[in-house]
Order: C-alpha cells, then structure tokens, then sequence
C-alpha cells in the first residue's frame, strides 16, 4: 500500500485499472505471468498514458509489498513512483467518480 494513498483508494484504482488485481492474484498463484503478457500489454496500452503510468506504479507497489527482496530492487524508483502515485491517483478517482456518477 502506497503512503501517499488511503487503501480504500488504493484498492479501488486496482480495481478499477484491473492489471494491478491481476498481477496480486498471479504473484498469490504458481502461474506463470509470460503467458499473460500480450494482456497486460494490451491492458496498458488501451489506457490514457497517465492511466498507465499510475497503474504501472500501483502494480510496482503491489510487488513491493509482496516481495521484500524486490523492494531493494525497487529501492531506487521508490520516490518516482510515490511521486506518480501523489500526482495522478487523485484525478484517476475523480474520472472514476464522475464517470460512476453519470452511469446512474
């Protein structure tokens, strides 16, 4: 979970971007993720880039916090991704509450 982010918000980003559940659900299985990756590549790439940049932060996150060892991995691309986190979950959940709000 991100510091710079409330996990309810958290979870919903995940939810809403779908790769990052994907990737906490294939990290929790034995399955091998290079199968998947035309998935994730088209997932990606049928995002707004800013959409994707955060979900490729939300998804280095989830790594991070499943596994230690990748956390020194990802040591020197903590402050990027905390900066992205900070700077473009809160219009991501904007867009997704206004884009909720309209569906009714």
């Amino acid at each position: 979970m991100s510091t710079v982010l409330k996990d309810q918000d958290f979870q919903t980003l995940c939810h809403k971007f779908g790769l990052p559940d994907l990737i906490q659900k294939w990290l929790s299985s034995a399955n091998d993720i290079s199968e998947n990756e035309y998935l994730i590549h088209e997932d990606l790439c049928n995002m707004h880039p800013e959409d994707a940049l955060l979900c490729i932060a939300l998804c280095l996150t989830i790594i991070e916090n499943k596994y230690k060892k990748a956390a020194e991995l990802i040591k020197p691309l903590h402050s990027t991704i905390t900066n992205v986190i900070s700077n473009y979950a809160e219009p991501a959940l904007e867009r997704l509450h206004l884009d909720l709000s309209q569906s009714d």
